[in-house]
């Protein structure tokens, strides 16, 4: 049996619309951001090819793959990850929960 350490960190921050860079501390293996309405659920995996794994909450609770230009996804750094410009994951005025997997 192996034995793997795994410690998990939530937070929040508002959505401005514009790129932004939010802080963990650390670099994430994974992130998941919700928006607050529960509009949206985004999932993305460092290392991931495409530029965002993001999957949509639509109206009947069923999830969809999407996948975001350059500039709208997440990106995950060595500090935690940076949000594009994408409504569903930073629409200006919108509250965001997020939840890191290191």
């Amino acid at each position: 049996m192996v034995k793997v350490d795994i410690t998990a960190s939530t937070g929040s921050y508002v959505g401005n619309g514009t790129e932004q860079s939010i802080n963990c501390g650390t670099r994430p293996s994974a992130v998941r951001i919700i928006r607050q309405d529960r509009k949206y659920l985004m999932e993305h995996f460092d290392g991931e090819i495409t530029t965002l794994g993001m999957m949509a909450l639509g109206a009947s609770d069923n999830y969809r793959k999407c996948e975001a230009t350059n500039g709208e996804g997440i990106t995950i750094t060595d500090t935690g990850f940076d949000v594009g410009i994408s409504a569903m994951i930073n629409e200006d005025g919108h509250t965001y929960r997020w939840e890191g997997v290191f």
